[in-house]
């Protein structure tokens, strides 16, 4: 059964494409990997057709808000929870990104040590990284 993995970057244009050499690495050590990718649903184009992604998993955060949004979101939470990887990354690295990756029943889940708004208490692992380095290299790190 191969590994799955879940990358959590569901924003913004330039996170999402300095993300894109980690997800090439883990593609490359971990070929039989089954990769799914959250992101909002502007940059989903960005990655359909990519050979290192195997899913897209849509994350519709501007319909969370308003009157109907617990009718909206907790379908999206119960779609999340079936994905069940084995591992999410998460390289956004806020409160809402950790807590998808808890949605999802990650076995492991893994984000940055300069993680903000309290997300480090959703990770089982982290990975130190230096602030001054580009974000492409923190990433590789992660």
């Amino acid at each position: 059964m191969p590994l799955k993995i879940l990358i959590i970057k569901p924003s913004s244009l330039g996170d999402v494409v300095h993300t894109l050499p980690a997800v090439a690495a883990i593609r490359d050590a971990k070929p039989d990997s089954e990769i799914t990718w959250v992101i909002n649903p502007e940059w989903a184009p960005l990655l359909r057709g990519n050979r290192d992604i195997d899913h897209v998993h849509i994350f519709p955060r501007g319909e969370f808000s308003g009157f109907g949004a617990p009718g909206r979101l907790l379908p999206w939470m119960r779609e999340t929870r079936r994905l069940q990887p084995d591992v999410a990354l998460d390289f956004q690295g806020l409160f809402r990104s950790a807590l998808i990756a808890r949605i999802s029943g990650a076995k492991k889940i893994f984000g940055m040590s300069d993680a903000r708004e309290g997300s480090r208490l959703f990770y089982t692992e982290v990975a130190p990284v230096d602030r001054h380095e580009h974000a492409v290299d923190r990433y590789l790190k992660l």
